[in-house]
């Protein structure tokens, strides 16, 4: 699952995706209702509330883009993985400009969450 940021065009980045050979989808209520079984990997792009109260146990990995709004907006996108006892990964990718680091470092402390930052990746 991808979580962009709400000004973020959902079809742009699914499009975009698709250009480098993504299996990419828009989070619908179709794509949740379709029947596909966990085993079909598939990239499920969303925004943050738009995934609100929807319970997706096949989760295994959570992808943020953007430092999160608050540390329970964090919280939400990040437990859309691990649900019922399952391993799962959240990886937030950060932009290297302005506070994002300094951001994340404050919602790390506020909440129970280990982390290991990287150094700039191009």
């Amino acid at each position: 699952m991808l979580f962009i940021p709400s000004t973020a065009s959902v079809a742009a980045v699914v499009r975009r995706l698709r250009e480098f050979g993504a299996p990419a989808e828009p989070l619908t209520t179709s794509v949740l209702t379709d029947g596909t079984t966990s085993a079909h990997l598939r990239i499920l792009v969303t925004t943050e509330a738009a995934a609100r109260g929807l319970d997706l146990p096949d989760v295994s990995h959570v992808f943020i883009l953007g430092v999160p709004t608050s540390s329970a907006a964090y919280l939400h996108m990040a437990g859309r993985t691990a649900r019922m006892g399952r391993p799962g990964v959240a990886i937030t990718l950060l932009p290297d400009e302005g506070n994002s680091i300094a951001r994340m470092h404050t919602m790390a402390q506020l909440i129970p969450l280990h982390w290991t930052p990287f150094s700039h990746v191009e």
